[in-house]
């Protein structure tokens, strides 16, 4: 569907790179330094991070130990000037338009996670690793609430 990739754990080392989709990592424990577009932003635990797929980003140390993470790349068609979710997100125009606008208005990445955010990663996570068909709506409707809820953490 509209999933690139996702996972969860400890990344030793998280060498330059741009992903396919929108990027939301949340770090669960710990904290490490990334830069996106050369900007430097330290993160700690209970905070969430997005990138969009044209912004390269990585970790600033080598090797990193001690933390952990959830994450998942969204499809995000269009280009960098005009970025759009995809249509089974099922996100009013609106509601596209205002979260868009939002998460490209803001130089930062970095951004403390609100409480339903946190439960909603935890959520969809649990739900990608499941692969199960007749899950696809609420696959749907988490990414959905991920979406709206990380332009509110912005």
């Amino acid at each position: 569907r509209y999933f690139r990739q996702f996972g969860e754990g400890t990344v030793v080392r998280l060498a330059m790179h741009r992903n396919p989709g929108l990027e939301v990592v949340l770090l669960e424990k710990g904290s490490t330094v990334w830069v996106a577009e050369g900007r430097t932003e330290t993160l700690e635990a209970g905070t969430v991070y997005f990138t969009f797929p044209w912004e390269p980003h990585g970790g600033v140390r080598p090797f990193e130990s001690g933390h952990v993470l959830r994450f998942v790349v969204v499809r995000l068609p269009g280009s960098r000037g005009k970025p759009r979710f995809p249509a089974e997100l099922g996100l009013s125009r609106r509601d596209m338009q205002d979260c868009l606008k939002t998460l490209t208005g803001t130089p930062r990445r970095a951004f403390p996670s609100s409480e339903l955010l946190r439960t909603v990663m935890q959520h969809l996570s649990r739900e990608l690793w499941r692969k199960s068909p007749r899950r696809d709506g609420v696959i749907d409707g988490l990414t959905r609430v991920l979406v709206l809820e990380l332009a509110e953490c912005v």
